[in-house]
């Protein structure tokens, strides 16, 4: 793999690919705008590069190959950033495209901000960046895993935050404490179990113990999908 590396969007798949490409051992680059220069996948980036004034800049193809030109790296992963022309110009400047899609053995179902994961026999063709519950499944090779969405009713400062820590429990965040976030999907909170009941459960005590002040974060209506006193 290439090591020195621009991923090309924003939000919590981004500050996952840069954690993962870093704890390889692999320089990493960010794009940012001068509406969210001071992102958390801005911040944790070894370098960003500016793209314009505006959001809309994520959208712009030219800009983002050329943001590839000038960082000089050796390839690039999109996250979830989907744009025509993108990959053709990424590979035009020679360069190594890491998008593309994954075989995991794993059945997914969406429901009111939460998405089901579970081991499968026929392997699911899933994005570069799956949902945390589908590779958790995948490398346990048996039970339940939920991923959890926080999505903030206002674009307003994070003042507090604390996250969930405990075991089969995963918290990918998109914003930092004192962060401006500037999308509602701030975190994605993932928690795995040996059955249904166990995962649902966990999931449930993994939100309770979060704490997120500042933003309206409501809590997702699917995470109470078995019932019951523990959700």
């Amino acid at each position: 793999m290439a090591d020195n590396v621009l991923v090309v969007d924003r939000g919590v798949a981004t500050v996952r690919v840069l954690r993962e490409l870093q704890a390889r051992g692999i320089r990493t680059v960010s794009v940012h705008t001068g509406a969210d220069a001071r992102s958390l996948h801005a911040q944790l980036a070894d370098e960003s590069v500016l793209l314009g004034d505006l959001l809309a800049a994520y959208g712009d193809v030219t800009k983002l190959i050329e943001a590839a030109r000038q960082a000089g790296v050796q390839g690039v992963h999109p996250a979830t950033t989907q744009l025509a022309g993108l990959e053709d110009g990424v590979r035009g400047l020679g360069l190594e495209w890491l998008g593309g899609e994954l075989q995991l053995p794993v059945e997914l179902s969406a429901g009111d901000g939460v998405v089901e994961a579970r081991y499968a026999q026929v392997p699911a063709c899933l994005p570069a960046v799956p949902s945390r519950a589908a590779e958790v499944v995948a490398a346990a090779g048996a039970g339940v895993a939920v991923s959890v969405e926080v999505v903030a009713r206002d674009l307003v400062p994070v003042t507090h935050l604390v996250t969930p820590t405990s075991e089969d429990v995963w918290f990918d965040e998109a914003v930092a404490e004192g962060g401006t976030p500037t999308q509602s999907l701030l975190a994605v909170l993932t928690a795995w179990g040996a059955d249904r009941d166990s995962a649902y459960a966990l999931a449930a005590q993994a939100w309770d113990s979060l704490v997120m002040e500042g933003p309206d974060v409501p809590r997702p209506p699917g995470l109470s999908a078995l019932g019951g006193p523990h959700v």
